[in-house]
């Protein structure tokens, strides 16, 4: 199941947002965060102070399939569902096509 509740617990390793030496970036992009994934799996971003839950899958585009059935859309999306080790062991997953993120209920 996609993300819920407010409550996170860290596990899991961190990786920092922006890595060493990228001492311009914070002139653009502020200070780095940390990503991790909660008891549930799901990634979570500390940035600026915030946290934000969030998950990833290479399910495409959703937005046909959501008007028909959100239930149908939601099994999809955790078929494909990308899990956070995954992800830290392939970053280049953040450039294929098929990337969907749930967030926000959405």
């Amino acid at each position: 199941m996609p993300p819920s509740g407010e409550h996170v617990h860290e596990k899991g390793q961190h990786q920092p947002v922006d890595g060493p030496g990228e001492e311009d970036a914070d002139i653009h992009f502020g200070r780095g965060g940390w990503l991790t994934a909660d008891d549930n799996g799901a990634y979570v971003l500390e940035f600026k102070g915030r946290i934000t839950q969030f998950d990833l899958s290479l399910c495409g585009d959703l937005s046909a399939l959501v008007q028909k059935s959100e239930e149908e859309a939601n099994r999809a999306f955790m078929q494909k569902r990308v899990p956070f080790q995954r992800f830290i062991d392939e970053p280049e997953i953040v450039h294929k096509d098929e990337l969907c993120i749930f967030w926000r209920g959405r």
